[in-house]
């Protein structure tokens, strides 16, 4: 939940073990790019920042909410899509 303004939205966090090297950028230049997109089938994103987790942090993003939206492997594993896919 969101305070100002307050509303519901959904948090895209990138899992510590993997925020090193050039992650921490590509996740950054990944929140910029969606930020740049107008379509229905895009969220929109609302924020971008770290979050200091006690071991130097890792980046977030804040984004519009969809409610009953699926995740991503929810998506595949229901087409039973393959990696490649």
């Amino acid at each position: 939940e969101q305070d100002q303004p307050r509303r519901t939205v959904a948090l895209k966090i990138m899992h510590a073990g993997i925020a090193s090297g050039s992650a921490p950028r590509r996740f950054k230049v990944e929140a910029q790019t969606l930020a740049r997109l107008r379509h229905r089938g895009i969220v929109e994103i609302y924020h971008y920042g770290w979050h200091d987790d006690g071991q130097g942090g890792v980046p977030y993003f804040v984004m519009e909410y969809i409610p009953g939206a699926r995740t991503l492997l929810e998506y595949a594993e229901e087409r039973n899509l393959g990696t490649r896919e």
